[in-house]
């Protein structure tokens, strides 16, 4: 008897044209990505100097030009800035985590992602238009080209009063990627909850109709 052939598995293509599709949410990174921009340069030229601060509601929420070079590190680990080396080195490596994390979400999203999944990808176009706000800052704002250095953070808020440390100061990019992990890491904690409890509820079922099915065939 001859065999017959094997069905080769076929790899799904890239559909980039259901990528850029409206249902797909790339217009929502486009939107925050382009407000994240203007708002950056808005703040920047308008307050110009670094701890410029203008207040919004008094006491509460202001905006406030800050130019942050090391994300988190520079308040974990205290870094001399006056040590030039150490400065551009730890640049350096901000900006390609930078690149490497926009392209891993970019890729992820236009190659694995079921595109009717509208809630993932509304997840995935706000991580990735975070991603790539803050990326324009790191790579291209220096101080030869810009006259500053770092990113542009400006949303100030002092949620214990003005007295005390703000909550922290922050850009719209930053705001889009927190959302958007915070909600990555609330809907798959739900999905996995209800396939949890979809498999048992099919175990249970299973079992009562293998129980019935032993006491027909015991009568």
């Amino acid at each position: 008897m001859e065999e017959t052939p094997k069905e080769e598995t076929k790899k799904p293509k890239i559909e980039w044209k259901s990528f850029l599709s409206w249902a797909s949410f790339a217009w929502m990174a486009l939107l925050v990505f382009i407000f994240d921009i203007v708002t950056k340069w808005v703040i920047q030229l308008t307050l110009k100097t670094d701890g410029s601060s203008v207040a919004v509601i008094k006491n509460f929420w202001y905006f406030t030009l800050t130019h942050n070079k090391f994300a988190a590190f520079g308040n974990w680990f205290n870094i001399d800035e006056s040590n030039g080396g150490v400065v551009i080195t730890i640049r350096i490596i901000l900006i390609l985590i930078s690149w490497a994390m926009s392209g891993v979400i970019l890729w992820y999203w236009g190659t694995r992602l079921n595109k009717k999944d509208k809630l993932m990808n509304a997840i995935m176009a706000l991580l990735f238009a975070g991603a790539v706000g803050n990326l324009i800052d790191r790579t291209f704002y220096w101080s030869g080209t810009t006259g500053f250095d770092g990113v542009i953070d400006f949303m100030c808020f002092y949620l214990q009063g003005p007295t005390n440390n703000p909550f922290a100061i922050f850009n719209v990019a930053d705001a889009s990627l927190s959302i958007g992990i915070v909600m990555l890491i609330i809907v798959l904690l739900v999905r996995d909850i209800k396939k949890e409890k979809g498999q048992t509820a099919q175990e249970q079922k299973k079992e009562q109709l293998d129980n019935g099915s032993k006491d027909t065939d015991h009568k």
